[in-house]
């Protein structure tokens, strides 16, 4: 039964292996490996996946890509920004907080991949933008955001504009649709439709993200005012709904008040989207801001606002979200840009082609090292420790359950090569125990068994250890901005853990399998160098099963 066992633990970690092999396999093999042979290009396959967006049904295209590579390796700009001196915050803590979301939403509206905007100390701002230049990055980030509500393009029967297919531009930093020669909305790529509102439950069924939006303004003595986030006071907040009846249906409820001639415009914007229950949504930018469904987050007007407004039937994060964008737009921080770095991609290439040079050259060292040291079991950590390497790459590229993927830097490809040679440390702790237990008398079985319970002790203390001082670079690499730390903190890490399984379960597996086979568990020399000459003859012929000692019976 226990071999069967051992079977299928093997069939799941060479299919893992398999599909490790699959997700990290380079895209251009012939700059790391040896271009005297024909490697198959990654490529990969795209493959599309049903999802539900905003209600309805359709397709995602899931496409390999390559690894997530940091600023000192792919290039790109990091930027260091704090608030203008003088500045009197209630709660300074909270308005970093809202302008670092404000970033976030504005850098990803860009499309700037693998960007990182974390807070950094009590009052700084860490913005690392790969493979954009200075001058354009101060520009997406230096800009004060702009919060603005919009309301839905209608005609004169009150019918809502929509587009089914196809996409409407807007003016920059505006819910101003863009107009054709003719003066009318241009829609690209499809056709501008009105239709009844609120949307029917049927075929034509329509959402928030196929509504076209314009500012919502009103007019003070003779004035047309935008409705936006100048006119919104600092104290929007998000919680649990405290009307009992209405709890059930919508548990979380957001509080927004109005200040200066925000009541008076808020009034008749209201006034005009209650007669319908209209929504009014709220783009930071010119980009809507979306829930945690990716949707156009747009509440409807059941009624008047003036001075405060509630809404209700949104989820607890985008509550949240949503109340610290608002508290954002009504008081906008001013941020200055102390520290600025540019970063040559040119040196990065280099950078990763020679750290993957430098890995190859270290595994194969240490490999070279395990067999003629350690023989047949030496031969089983070399293999295991390809495993290794392969799942440890592999978690760089996907990313650990809820996050993205493990954005690498030189310090953090620095730290795997290490953990490489740390990952072959417990399976020393094991064999030297292994030998020990073949000095004494044990046989194979007995000895490969009690090697690895003993040897857990010192390898779980050892990793635990490690791990703990991991944690401590990365506090202090996340209080002084360190990305360089808090790479080599992540990534020591991950290969730690990793280590810890490679070693008891696939170095495990692996030597169990071998050592389950008579003819190979008899012959002591492929295990031990000094077996004793006459340990090596009572063993002839003894049982590559039991315990006790290596005699005939």
């Amino acid at each position: 039964m226990r071999r069967w066992w051992n079977w299928i633990i093997l069939l799941f970690i060479l299919g893992l292996t398999a599909l490790s092999f699959v997700i990290v396999w380079p895209s251009n093999p012939d700059r790391y490996l040896p271009d005297f042979i024909d490697w198959p290009e990654g490529r990969g396959i795209k493959i599309s996946l049903p999802v539900i967006r905003g209600g309805t049904f359709g397709l995602t295209t899931l496409e390999r890509r390559g690894m997530s590579l940091g600023l000192d390796l792919r290039g790109g700009t990091r930027l260091v920004l704090e608030p203008e001196p003088g500045v009197q915050v209630d709660d300074l803590d909270a308005a970093l907080d809202g302008a670092r979301k404000v970033i976030e939403l504005r850098v990803n509206a860009f499309g700037v991949a693998e960007s990182e905007v974390n807070r950094l100390g009590n009052n700084r701002i860490a913005v690392q933008l790969p493979g954009i230049n200075l001058e354009d990055a101060i520009d997406k980030i230096g800009r004060t955001a702009l919060l603005q509500f919009c309301e839905p393009v209608v005609d004169e029967a009150r019918n809502v504009a929509i587009v089914r297919e196809g996409a409407v531009s807007y003016q920059p930093q505006s819910c101003e649709p863009v107009l054709d020669a003719e003066g009318n909305i241009a829609v690209e790529g499809g056709e501008l439709e009105f239709v009844p509102w609120p949307p029917p439950q049927t075929e034509e069924f329509y959402t928030s993200d196929q509504i076209v939006w314009k500012p919502a303004t009103a007019d003070l003595d003779g004035e047309e005012l935008a409705l936006d986030g100048t006119y919104l006071s600092s104290n929007t907040a998000a919680g649990p709904n405290p009307n009992t009846v209405d709890a059930v249906l919508n548990p979380w409820l957001l509080l927004f008040f109005w200040q200066g001639d925000g009541p008076a415009i808020s009034e008749q914007v209201t006034e005009r989207l209650s007669d319908g229950n209209y929504p009014l949504a709220v783009f930071l930018d010119g980009e809507p801001i979306r829930g945690e469904n990716d949707s156009i987050i747009a509440p409807r007007v059941t009624s008047v606002i003036t001075s405060q407004g509630s809404i209700t039937g949104l989820s607890r994060e985008d509550s949240f979200e949503l109340a610290t964008l608002l508290n954002t737009g009504a008081f906008p921080i001013p941020l200055r840009i102390v520290q600025q770095q540019d970063v040559d991609a040119t040196l990065g290439e280099t950078a990763v082609r020679n750290s993957v040079i430098a890995g190859q050259v270290a595994l194969i060292l240490i490999m070279i090292f395990m067999v003629l040291y350690y023989r047949l079991p030496g031969l089983m950590a070399s293999l295991a420790l390809i495993v290794y390497t392969s799942f440890v790459l592999a978690v760089f590229k996907v990313g650990l359950p809820g996050t993205g993927p493990i954005v690498l830097t030189l310090s953090g490809v620095a730290a795997f090569i290490l953990s490489v040679g740390m990952a072959i440390d417990a399976n020393i702790l094991i064999f030297e125990r292994m030998k020990e237990e073949l000095r004494v008398g044990r046989n194979v079985i007995v000895a490969l068994d009690d090697g690895f319970n003993r040897a857990w002790s010192a390898i779980r203390d050892s990793n635990i250890s490690t791990l703990i001082t991991c944690a401590i670079l990365y506090w202090f690499g996340n209080q002084f901005g360190e990305s360089a730390i808090k790479g080599f903190a992540i990534t020591l890490a991950i290969g730690v853990t990793l280590s810890m399984f490679s070693a008891i379960t696939v170095t495990r597996t692996f030597m169990r399998l071998i050592v389950s086979y008579r003819p190979i568990a008899r012959r002591l020399w492929l295990f031990i160098p000094d077996v004793p000459e006459t340990q090596r003859q009572t063993t002839r012929g003894a049982p590559a099963i039991a315990g006790g000692s290596g005699e005939e019976r």
